[in-house]
């Protein structure tokens, strides 16, 4: 059997997990690059932050491409940089 989950229900489901508080305020960035939305008041301290990037597919982004059939990668975003910043302020105590 196969299930496919996209990102948006993804989140969805981590919000839900973690007892997200709602979250009322606008994304941070909406524009027409990129949206980043961030949740803070989850249960055990938890932060999402959510990268929608209106370019790049199934990608990484500022990544390589990964051949012919496979879709270029966003340069809206460094998801490495942006990974590497999110541990370096968000470690385990």
């Amino acid at each position: 059997m196969k299930i496919t989950i996209n990102s948006s229900l993804l989140i969805v489901l981590l919000i839900l997990n973690l007892s997200c508080a709602k979250n009322d305020e606008p994304p941070t960035v909406d524009d027409d690059k990129y949206k980043f939305t961030q949740w803070s008041d989850c249960e055990d301290r938890a932060t999402i932050q959510y990268y929608l990037t209106q370019d790049g597919g199934h990608s990484w982004p500022e990544g390589s491409s990964g051949g012919v059939d496979s879709d270029p990668p966003s340069q809206v975003i460094n998801a490495g940089e942006l990974l590497w910043d999110f541990f370096q302020q968000n470690q385990l105590p």
